[in-house]
């Protein structure tokens, strides 16, 4: 796949989303969200904490139609619809993707100490 067709693969398969860092305003643009999956760790304290995880593809250039983040960073979110997501980590991808891995925390906490 070349970098001519990122834009009509994010056309074809992308959503609206807002990627935010420290250093800009919010960017609106295109991105191909994957399914969200769930994700339990043991705090420090003994409890499981479930979070949720899901992959975000993003365009990596800015004047692209579909809008892009030409250095997209850890310590970043992205609004989905009405939720907002850490980015974690960031992969970057050959032909002008990246790859935006996403963790969100339950409002609702659902921590609860593992039996020993």
């Amino acid at each position: 796949m070349g970098a001519a067709c990122v834009p009509e693969l994010l056309r074809q398969f992308g959503r609206t989303v807002a990627y935010r860092d420290e250093r800009r305003n919010p960017v609106t643009l295109t991105a191909i969200v994957g399914d969200t999956h769930t994700r339990e760790e043991l705090d420090e304290a003994g409890f499981t904490v479930t979070e949720h995880t899901c992959e975000v593809k993003i365009s990596t250039d800015p004047d692209a139609d579909t809008g892009g983040v030409a250095d997209p960073g850890e310590h970043a979110q992205v609004k989905i619809g009405d939720d907002t997501w850490d980015i974690e980590a960031v992969d970057t991808m050959a032909d002008s993707l990246a790859v935006l891995h996403c963790v969100r925390k339950p409002l609702v906490s659902t921590r609860r100490r593992v039996a020993r």
